[in-house]
């Protein structure tokens, strides 16, 4: 048992670091995490590069999705990249609006506030962060929940006078 759980670490450690360098390899990588239990993904996103992550955010388990977040080596632009994620669950938006260090970067906010999966009262939030061109986005958009369109517009319009 403890040999077992000694290549498991190995090869976690392995596939953490991997660099694919072309599409077949990155298939490869992509077959051997998809073989992997949840435990093992989970260890993976904490520790796995960008490659590694940016295939793992896109995993259906919440728990791994949720500690690939928590990698410590994530990026800004990772972070934004994933907030404006259609796909990825509810929880990780919450982790991200919950960082103050990631709030601090106006993209991640345009990003939050544009992606319908942010919870409503959260977007309305951080409407008032956005500059007018992005408030006139907010505003046309047909994707976004009623609320938080109905708001950007009240906003531009005060903005006006």
């Amino acid at each position: 048992m403890e040999l077992e759980e000694q290549s498991s670490d190995t090869r976690i450690r392995q596939l953490a670091g991997a660099q694919p360098g072309n599409d077949q390899e990155r298939a490869t990588l992509l077959l051997q995490i998809q073989r992997m239990t949840v435990a093992e993904r989970m260890k993976l996103a904490l520790l796995g590069n960008r490659e590694v992550r940016s295939i793992l955010i896109r995993d259906p388990v919440r728990s791994v999705q949720v500690s690939v977040i928590q990698n410590p080596r994530i990026t800004e632009k990772e972070v934004e990249r994933i907030a404006a994620s259609r796909s990825v669950d509810e929880e990780v938006l919450r982790l991200i609006l919950k960082n103050r260090d990631w709030l601090k970067y106006y993209s991640v906010k345009v990003a939050l506030v544009n992606n319908p999966r942010t919870p409503v009262k959260e977007s309305l939030r951080l409407l008032g962060h956005l500059r007018e061109k992005e408030l006139k986005e907010v505003a046309r958009s047909r994707n976004l929940p009623n609320p938080v369109v109905v708001a950007a517009k009240k906003l531009l319009a005060e903005r006006k006078t």
